[in-house]
């Protein structure tokens, strides 16, 4: 069985805006990478619902964003919300819980792969309340067009996201188990990891 995490979406004030239980999903060294099952409690500051979808989530170690990839429940791709944050630390797969802190900024990314962002008002908004974050618009604002960019090419880090999940049963493997390396080869290429920006 997978190793359960519990995920906090901080925002830049030091307050929580939203937290989940995932299970690590141990694929690759170069990306910490959760799986969110369908039917887990998304506790948001608004209101609390129950996914509907399956959930991946990908940290890259040092990125300035966060990739969050919806899937239908026969695993067809359904979006993904990126994040704008500031730069990951490096979690491991023996870590409790994975804490980072959203810069607002979003890019969005439908089932048809059209890109969109949103929240830019929100950043410049919180910007004029917050002085400490004049020191990072440019690195955000940087972030966010990279990560269109990737989008539109599926490249950089969307380069690990299949469009459809081969299986959708990742919390019931071994992740120490042959079974679920092969299942891992069979959907994921190596090479893909990189999540270069």
């Amino acid at each position: 069985m997978l190793r359960a995490v519990e995920i906090y979406k901080m925002l830049p004030s030091g307050d929580q805006w939203a937290q989940w239980s995932s299970l690590w999903l141990p694929l690759s060294d170069r990306c910490a990478t959760t799986w969110t099952p369908i039917g887990t409690a998304m506790r948001w500051r608004p209101a609390t619902w129950y996914s509907e979808v399956w959930g991946m989530n990908f940290f890259w170690p040092g990125r300035w964003y966060a990739l969050h990839v919806k899937y239908a429940p026969d695993g067809h791709f359904e979006g993904c919300y990126c994040d704008v944050v500031t730069p990951n630390p490096t979690w491991t797969s023996d870590a409790n819980e994975v804490r980072y802190t959203d810069l607002y900024i979003d890019v969005i990314v439908d089932r048809s792969r059209q890109v969109t962002t949103k929240d830019e008002e929100v950043f410049d908004w919180a910007m004029q309340r917050r002085p400490t974050l004049r020191e990072l618009r440019d690195q955000t604002y940087r972030a966010r067009d990279d990560l269109v960019r990737h989008a539109r090419d599926w490249s950089g880090p969307f380069a690990a996201i299949p469009q459809q999940l081969n299986r959708t049963d990742w919390a019931d493997f071994d992740p120490t188990s042959a079974e679920f390396a092969a299942a891992c080869a069979a959907q994921w290429r190596a090479e893909d990891w990189r999540g270069e920006s």
